[in-house]
């Protein structure tokens, strides 16, 4: 409970800025991987890298917007489950782990709102 009390104080820092550009865009494209699997909606991330250039702007548009109006959109929430085998019988799903594949707007919506929590701590 002491802990809680010095944690709490008046002159707490506010986030300066809340939005992203588009060398910040581009270097979170480059630092994927480039897998050919694709995410639920069939863009690989390899496919990403090579037209980065081109959608970028779109991109950095819907980030902005979804942190200045602090929602995520619902189309971002969806993902592709698939199982993945562990080890023992092939057949029993019990011996496998699940696996979401992720829309890769999110990715970067995510990394983005990483990055500006990470800035701020």
């Amino acid at each position: 409970m002491k802990l809680l009390n010095k944690l709490k104080t008046d002159n707490t820092a506010e986030i300066k800025s809340i939005s992203t550009t588009e060398i910040e865009i581009m270097n979170i494209i480059k630092s994927f991987k480039p897998k050919n699997s694709a995410e639920c909606k069939g863009t690989s991330c390899k496919l990403l890298k090579c037209c980065a250039h081109i959608t970028s702007t779109s991109f950095i548009h819907i980030c902005n917007s979804s942190l200045k109006s602090g929602k995520y959109r619902e189309r971002l929430k969806y993902s592709t489950v698939k199982p993945i085998y562990k080890k023992g019988n092939k057949t029993n799903m019990m011996h496998s782990r699940p696996n979401s594949l992720l829309t890769t707007l999110s990715k970067i919506l995510q990394r983005v709102m990483f990055n500006i929590l990470n800035q701020h701590l």
